[in-house]
């Protein structure tokens, strides 16, 4: 399975692993809320340091447009955790097209900033 989520504590992680989808992006969202151990409003961490993925822009504005329509959900932030240049680029666009949602995404190098930046906003 190319995305998996887990409840680390306080924070939901989608960890990305190789290539995917949407359909497997916006499944994995869906697991993640039926689980017993997700609240509503817990803050999100996408740990995108094993994907392959090389999306288009057009798609880029797709997965911001749907990640916005979570926030009632995860609450007003979003991290991204990535492993090289090409993903952080990526998930910086996708923050910008985000921004106008009121959902505010960063990216960090360092899961451990990410989730000290998400707990500020708790």
């Amino acid at each position: 399975m190319p995305i998996r989520h887990e409840v680390r504590g306080p924070v939901l992680w989608i960890v990305v692993d190789g290539h995917y989808d949407d359909a497997e992006l916006h499944a994995s969202w869906q697991r993640a809320f039926a689980d017993p151990s997700f609240r509503d409003g817990m803050p999100a961490l996408v740990d995108s340091r094993k994907s392959l993925a090389n999306p288009s822009r057009e798609l880029l504005v797709e997965r911001a447009e749907f990640l916005a329509g979570l926030r009632d959900r995860i609450g007003p932030r979003l991290a991204f955790v990535v492993g090289d240049a090409l993903r952080f680029g990526l998930a910086r666009m996708v923050a910008a097209f985000a921004e106008q949602s009121g959902l505010e995404i960063q990216v960090f190098e360092d899961p451990r900033h990410a989730e000290a930046w998400l707990g500020e906003a708790q």
